[in-house]
Parts: structure tokens; sequence; C-alpha cells
């Protein structure tokens, strides 16, 4: 059976966690509202960023972490995935790999729409 993941409450880390988001989003062209931050209880070291903009970060991770400046280099990585829209792209490659492989798109098409979603494109 699938562990449960669970949403962490805990609005002083989640504070901390907002200030040094409020520190790197300009340097990303972003602010406060275009993002959100979530710790899921889970002992795995893991963090990603989803489409709509909330980065979900493990509280197995933050465990692991000596200082701010980790846990900002661990902040800023998963910024960059939701900059570079990594997920969206990844979703739209795996779609129109799957409708090639059943025939239903030309094998040239999935890599114009990949290329479609690369940084400087419009």
């Amino acid at each position: 059976m699938e562990e449960r993941k669970y949403l962490r409450a805990d609005p002083q880390l989640e504070a901390y966690l907002d200030g040094i988001a409020a520190r790197l989003l300009p340097s990303f062209g972003l602010d406060a509202s275009t993002v959100q931050l979530r710790v899921v209880e889970d002992p795995f070291l893991n963090a990603f960023a989803l489409p709509n903009g909330t980065l979900v970060i493990s509280d197995g991770l933050l465990a692991q972490l000596d200082n701010e400046a980790q846990l900002a280099c661990v902040l800023a990585h998963e910024l960059t995935h939701f900059v570079e829209r990594h997920a969206y792209a990844r979703r739209v490659h795996d779609a129109q790999a799957l409708a090639t492989a059943q025939g239903s798109l030309p094998p040239w098409s999935s890599a114009q729409a990949a290329s479609s979603l690369s940084p400087g494109h419009p």
C-alpha cells in the first residue's frame, strides 16, 4: 500500500522558508504571490516544483541541511525548474511520446513541441 504524505503545518517554519524565498525571488523575476512553499512529512530527501508555482520540500531533506545557504540552494534549484517550466515540458514531452508510440503523431512533432518550450522561444 502506498504511504501517504502529509503537509506539515508549522507557521514558524513556513515564515522562515518564505523569508529565504523572498530574498531569492527577485533574482528570478518573481514575487511572493507567484510561489508557495510547502513542507511534507517525509523522511526521504526530496524537493520538487509544481507547474503552479508550489515548491515542495520534505522535512527529511530539511533535517539533513547544515545551514541556510544549503536551503537557499535547494530552493533556488526548484525555482529554476519552475521558471524554466520543466514539469510542464516533461508532461508535454511524455504526452507527445505516447501519442507518437500509438501512431497518432509523426515523430518529428515531438521534437518541434519540445523546442517550442525552450527558453527564448515565444
